[in-house]
């Protein structure tokens, strides 16, 4: 992970808001990882 910087641009990852969504947890650490 990382804060972002000039050469290497900050992405935002906005998971898991709703109770229901329990997959886009599990998603969004497979995403992060990739």
């Amino acid at each position: 992970f990382s804060t972002g910087g000039s050469k290497r641009p900050a992405i935002w990852i906005d998971m898991g808001i709703h109770s229901r969504e329990w997959v886009t947890q599990a998603s969004g650490v497979w995403f992060a990882k990739k």
